[in-house]
């Protein structure tokens, strides 16, 4: 990408969000364990080199990056996730127009990080407005194996879109997530926690390579089935 040329994970966020789809680690395994290929494709970049804070990722390398990873390697994405986005005033972008593409002529399940702006009205990130995509929130599950305390993390950006169409569709674990660790050598720990809409989205991305692999072979069918058996929160 032209912000960050380095093929290096320099931020820990792409890294973090790889492992919560495919981790193959029998104590901490991902939502798509066994997955056959995970492809991972650097669109943004993180100028300092340091871990955490900030990116930035331009239109043009986010798409190329979508385009290598459906066209451009041996496998062909059947699903990708988008843990990235930025506040848009608008109902309609062209980078949520580049993602309804590739959902409906591409045929590819898109999962997308809603943001971090909550908990207002209309504080929704482009491209998670794409309709086609699955626009993913943050459910804060309180460190409980009971769903009945789970709540929408405060900072979790809302709906609806700016014309009034309903997102986010989906929410998923986002908070305080235990996932692999860019820099994990040396004494550092495998795995690190962090916290977002962006370590949502791949859950959901995980359980659609899941619904994928069973058998359910239409994006919109993958939408559809995840959306009606999720509990209302």
């Amino acid at each position: 990408n032209t912000t960050d040329p380095s093929p290096d994970d320099v931020n820990g966020h792409g890294t973090h969000i790889g492992g919560i789809i495919a981790s193959q680690n029998s104590t901490y395994p991902g939502v798509a364990y066994g997955v056959r290929a995970l492809i991972n494709a650097k669109a943004g970049g993180d100028a300092d080199g340091y871990d955490g804070g900030g990116g930035s990722m331009t239109d043009s390398d986010a798409m190329a990056c979508i385009e290598w990873a459906l066209n451009g390697n041996p496998y062909g994405a059947e699903v990708i996730n988008f843990s990235f986005g930025s506040s848009t005033p608008n109902d309609d972008t062209p980078l949520a127009r580049f993602w309804d593409a590739v959902v409906s002529h591409q045929h590819v399940v898109s999962t997308i990080a809603a943001g971090n702006s909550g908990s207002a009205l209309r504080t929704l990130y482009s491209p998670s407005i794409a309709p086609n995509a699955i626009s993913v929130a943050n459910v804060q599950d309180q460190e409980t194996l009971s769903r009945s305390d789970d709540t929408i993390r405060p900072s979790s950006s809302r709906g609806p879109t700016a014309g009034g169409r309903k997102k986010p569709d989906l929410a998923a674990p986002g908070t305080s997530i235990l996932s692999t660790n860019n820099n994990w050598e040396g004494s550092n720990p495998d795995w690190v926690s962090y916290t977002g809409t962006s370590m949502a989205a791949p859950h959901v991305a995980g359980a659609a390579a899941l619904l994928i692999s069973a058998g359910v072979s239409d994006p919109l069918a993958v939408k559809a089935l995840l959306i009606n058996t999720a509990e209302d929160k």
